[in-house]
């Protein structure tokens, strides 16, 4: 592997932890499968000598990292591989890698100045918020001397020489702003030409060198080929020749027999097809045959599944809609208060039952309300009396009246405590 190498001196105030990211990004685009790539960088305040290895040096030399002290990183030229020729260059890369450190030392560079001119305004800010104090002060003074008689020239000197003092600092942090203005705006344009300068590094496509281990091993498989075809007095074209030795070279046009594979496009498998490990699909899913599942749980996590066809065979899955058509209603809910003497049943279907004693009164019409509510009014209404054998009831009594969806009046009238009304309803409720 050629070697190659180049060096980089930290700045004042900056360490290597700040920057490693971009410096392995840069280190990474100088290499190819040929060709490694180091930094040698230098703090002169530290006095230290680190070496940045390309992710293709750490990989071959088996590094734990990128960054190594210099003395640990000798060893990695003891072992380095001869080669008998150089490499062609890659001309249009370098020139592509040497416009984008350009651009990235620039931004560097201009990203210095504009925190340096940031910091700058920070000060001069500071600095008027300081002259303006000052020269309200000297404007309290000299309202208090006058109002003493006394005399203001020294204070009103004092007072225009901060004035002056402001001018000053306001229009430097006019032009201060101005120029951080001025820098922001060239940061952008250097990251749009960064940008594009790594988009046509990402699209470079650099003419491919194979070795000579690669073209013996298709020398063998084409001579192997080319001889099968012979003894079938058959005779390769250079087109499937080409088709061969393509679809060998490109091993990402094939299907293999082992390893991980993202196979893009529409595919039909004609036979039976056997998965031995577990399926994922993220799509909707089109069954045409039939499906058996022998073994294990099948489970809807998400909603029920749906069966547009009734059934019609006793081990068939029956729908919702079938189940509540053919099955007989049945009771889902009652209520019995024994102290009141109110009562009711709900049946699955909606239909209700319900009833209870009369008001315990002398008055006549009084009104009933239903613990359960009815669709509309037209459910049945019985009444009748319990007690008093010797009571008489005349057919007036049993009078209905003012019938809602929520109560009714009925005549409740009792000539004593030992006689009552009881009623009992029954229709559909809401």
């Amino acid at each position: 592997m050629i070697l190659k190498e180049f060096n980089y001196y930290l700045k004042k105030g900056t360490t290597l932890e700040e920057i490693q990211g971009s410096l392995i990004k840069k280190v990474n685009r100088w290499c190819d499968p040929f060709t490694g790539c180091v930094a040698h960088v230098f703090d002169t305040v530290l006095l230290k000598h680190w070496i940045v290895a390309s992710d293709n040096v750490v990989g071959l030399y088996k590094l734990d990292k990128n960054i190594l002290l210099f003395n640990d990183f000798q060893m990695i030229y003891e072992r380095l591989d001869k080669i008998e020729e150089a490499l062609p260059k890659d001309d249009v890369k370098e020139d592509i890698i040497d416009r984008l450190d350009k651009v990235e030392e620039n931004l560097s560079s201009i990203q210095n100045e504009l925190n340096d001119k940031k910091d700058e305004l920070s000060h001069q800010e500071k600095l008027k918020e300081q002259l303006e104090q000052e020269i309200a002060e000297l404007d309290k003074k000299i309202e208090e001397a006058k109002a003493r008689g006394e005399g203001t020239t020294e204070l009103e000197r004092q007072k225009a020489e901060k004035e002056r003092e402001l001018a000053t600092v306001t229009q430097n942090i006019t032009n201060l702003i101005n120029e951080i203005t001025n820098l922001e705006q060239t940061i952008n344009n250097l990251l749009g030409q960064k940008d594009s300068i790594e988009k046509e590094l990402e699209e470079h496509k650099p003419k491919e060198i194979a070795t000579k281990e690669y073209i013996d091993e298709i020398k063998v498989n084409l001579d192997s080929d080319i001889a099968t075809k012979a003894n079938q007095a058959t005779t390769y074209t250079k087109t499937e020749v080409d088709t061969k030795v393509n679809a060998k070279a490109n091993a990402n046009a094939t299907v293999n027999l082992t390893g991980n594979q993202t196979i893009a496009g529409n595919k039909t498998l004609s036979g039976t097809t056997t998965f031995n490990g577990a399926i994922t699909s993220k799509g909707a899913n089109t069954f045409s045959g039939n499906n058996t599942f022998n073994t294990g749980q099948v489970t809807f996590n998400n909603k029920a599944p749906i069966c547009n066809v009734a059934p019609t065979r006793a081990n068939h899955l029956a729908t919702k809609d079938y189940v509540d058509k053919k099955a007989k209603a049945y009771i889902i809910e009652t209520y019995n208060n024994t102290s009141t003497g109110s009562w009711y049943r709900v049946w699955s279907d909606k239909w209700c039952e319900q009833g209870g004693f009369a008001p315990n009164t002398t008055s006549r019409y009084d009104t009933v309300t239903l613990l359960k509510p009815y669709k509309g009014t037209n459910y049945c209404i019985y009444t009748s009396h319990m007690g008093g054998k010797n009571e008489c009831w005349w057919p007036n009594d049993e009078q209905i009246m003012d019938v809602t969806t929520t109560s009714f009046k009925m005549n409740s009238q009792k000539n004593n405590t030992a006689t009552c009304r009881n009623w009992k309803t029954c229709g559909y409720i809401a």
